[in-house]
């Protein structure tokens, strides 16, 4: 156990209370009161850790993937993979699906700090108890709708056929969802954790699907600057 832990960078008491939670596989006797743990609990471990630090996923959320990654030995440490696990899953869970879409509203109107998990659960007709199962904090429901807002303006945007309703359906698609984005971005920039180290991969889900315009090649960054700012000007413009 001890060298399990300093090949992971992953204290002891965790990686017992992993074992605890059946996050990892069953260790080989090695006689006596010892356990011999191999390669696969090194990699177990290291998903955890990524799937913590860069997706802020609950340790029950884990566990539910963590056995499809551990099985596919080149795609496990692959964000995409992540996400396709993790989007079939919120597909097939209308009370995960149920939270997200709360949180997206609740934060599109609402800053983060004025927004309670009770109101999350009040508007989504469940209990806290049944939030804590799929999110630990706000925060990583605030992550988890971000993402999905991401994606939705970026899907928005890649379904469209040329430049100029590419950048319609931006400003379309983000315009309800700005101050999510924004809340985002400026945590992110003040270095506090968990949105600086997920706001490059959702930020990032937009600009490459900008970028993916024929017209308006490697400009992603600068069409989603030009559309937020638009918005943000056009909102004060009419006193909101």
């Amino acid at each position: 156990m001890s060298e399990l832990s300093v090949r992971t960078g992953i204290p002891v008491s965790t990686i017992h209370h992993y074992r605890q939670r059946g996050l990892l596989p069953p260790p080989v006797p090695a006689g006596g009161h010892r356990l011999r743990y191999d390669d696969q609990h090194v990699r177990a471990l290291r998903l955890i850790r990524r799937l913590r630090e860069q997706r802020n996923l609950s340790l029950q959320r884990i566990a539910e993937i963590l056995p499809h990654l551990l099985a596919s030995e080149q795609e496990a440490f692959r964000p995409a993979m992540w996400d396709r696990l993790l989007t079939a899953r919120a597909s097939a869970d209308p009370t995960l699906a149920a939270i997200v879409d709360v949180t997206i509203s609740e934060l599109s109107s609402r800053s983060l700090d004025e927004v309670t998990v009770g109101d999350v659960c009040l508007a989504a007709g469940i209990g806290k108890g049944t939030f804590y199962r799929y999110f630990d904090s706000k925060e990583s429901a605030f992550i988890a709708a971000a993402r999905t807002a991401a994606d939705r303006v970026a899907g928005a945007v890649v379904a469209t056929e040329d430049a100029t309703a590419a950048r319609q359906a931006l400003r379309t698609a983000l315009a309800p969802v700005l101050p999510l984005v924004l809340e985002l971005a400026t945590s992110a920039a003040r270095g506090k954790q968990p949105f600086l180290a997920a706001a490059p991969d959702i930020l990032g889900r937009i600009v490459e699907a900008l970028d993916a315009i024929r017209e308006d090649p490697d400009r992603g960054v600068t069409l989603f600057a030009e559309a937020a700012t638009d918005l943000v000007i056009g909102t004060f413009g009419q006193g909101r």
